[in-house]
């Protein structure tokens, strides 16, 4: 399916669109509404943006400039001015009920923002359950009712930037301000680096990939990111899902397609690790090909502090998962975790207060019992438990790999080869 701005070769099709829309019962529109002298402006002011699948167009959606409408007092008084209204709407009826319509609000939410607008607004009939639901699904804001042009309708608008203005006011000081402190203090980004932002689906990957987008389009630092998606083989209604949060995040994805997961249930034990090191793998191979010398991974605080004690209590071993590693079969390719100093609580609180729905685990197999996801949960369990009783536990756990003694230890091992403290006795 492709995104475009109508043509007016588009017209005619166009038009039975609305038609054919105008014969549903929850509609308002009439032989009259929409005209084509209507669409024909939009066509011209580039203001008509369509969804084309197979050569047909399947769904329309307009950025009106409407007076009477942008100046109703319901409206937000901060974005007077700054908001455009949506309008138009329209899906072919045999393309329903599978998440177009929320799709073309956000896709035209994204080309709005880039002309420089705040916020968007629109008028809904109360009969239009379908519509009343996709503007509570994307977090719109009823701002109030109103009667004009014969209809009672029901004003919807929503910030075009609430997603940065969370993460850089409500929760800058747990969100913001430790992903550049991590950025600084393990120097993650140098000028000139190519990153793969890899992204799964999940809220960890999700607010990584808004971070760095923010942190480019500010020009905090001088790099250029690939952001990338790997389909290991998600289920139809995950990758459904995760398609809709990359547009409501405004993040320029390019998919690609592996059988991990088939060739991880073919192996059965321990299907968490092996699943771990294919998709890093192939995470690795396709930021070569795309150019890149990093890739970053949306790993945070509480990932690092259970992985310490995962491998001391199951791997007999005193290390961590790093902020920065260098690849050890992908030369001059590193890989750095930004959120390495940011609390999943935090992420949590983030999430819920902004009504964002992700993708948890989206593995067939993360039903079974066993293997490292059972693991973490147990430690995850154990450092919260332990947490209640010593608040200190979780930054002691994370500090305890910054101030190792290899005084006070029995061996270690730098560059593959051993050393004991009997070397010097």
């Amino acid at each position: 399916m492709i995104y475009r701005y109508a043509e007016i070769k588009d017209l005619d099709e166009i038009m039975g669109l609305y038609k054919e829309a105008s014969l549903n019962e929850w509609c308002t529109w009439d032989d009259s509404y929409p005209d084509t002298g209507i669409c024909k402006k939009d066509i011209e002011t580039e203001s008509l943006l369509c969804l084309e699948d197979n050569g047909t167009i399947i769904a329309a959606i307009s950025f009106d400039s409407d007076d009477i409408v942008d100046n109703l007092e319901l409206w937000n008084k901060k974005y007077r001015n700054k908001a455009r209204e949506l309008a138009r709407l329209v899906v072919k009826d045999s393309y329903r009920n599978q998440g177009i319509a929320a799709k073309m609000i956000l896709k035209a939410m994204a080309v709005l923002k880039k002309r420089g607008y705040k916020a968007v607004h629109y008028l809904v009939s109360p009969d239009n359950l379908r519509a009343v639901n996709s503007y509570a699904k994307l977090g719109f804001t009823k701002a109030g009712e109103c009667e004009l042009y014969g209809y009672r309708w029901h004003a919807y608008e929503k910030d075009l930037y609430y997603i940065e203005r969370s993460i850089t006011g409500e929760f800058k000081r747990t969100l913001w301000n430790p992903f550049v402190e991590a950025i600084e203090k393990y120097k993650l980004i140098k000028d000139g680096d190519r990153i793969a932002v890899c992204i799964s689906g999940g809220k960890d990957s999700m607010l990584l990939a808004r971070m760095l987008k923010m942190a480019k389009d500010y020009r905090l630092y001088d790099f250029s990111p690939e952001y990338i998606m790997m389909n290991p083989g998600y289920m139809e209604r995950d990758m459904k899902q995760m398609e809709f949060n990359n547009l409501l995040f405004d993040i320029p994805v390019s998919y690609f397609s592996t059988n991990v997961f088939d060739d991880v249930e073919e192996i059965g034990k321990n299907p968490c690790f092996f699943c771990s090191r294919m998709r890093r793998g192939h995470l690795y191979r396709k930021a070569k090909e795309l150019g890149c010398n990093k890739i970053a991974l949306g790993h945070h605080y509480d990932d690092v502090i259970e992985t310490t004690l995962m491998s001391m209590l199951y791997g007999a071993q005193a290390r961590t998962m790093l902020p920065v590693i260098k690849s050890d079969n992908i030369e001059d390719m590193k890989l750095i975790r930004p959120m390495y100093l940011i609390r999943e609580d935090d992420i949590n609180l983030w999430k819920n207060r902004n009504n964002l729905n992700f993708v948890k685990c989206a593995c067939r197999l993360n039903t079974k019992d066993g293997g490292e996801d059972t693991m973490r949960l147990r430690i995850k369990k154990l450092i919260r438990d332990l947490t209640n009783e010593n608040p200190a536990v979780p930054a002691n756990i994370f500090g305890s790999m910054s101030g190792i003694d290899l005084e006070h230890v029995l061996s270690y091992k730098i560059d593959g080869v051993t050393h004991s403290i009997l070397d010097d006795m």
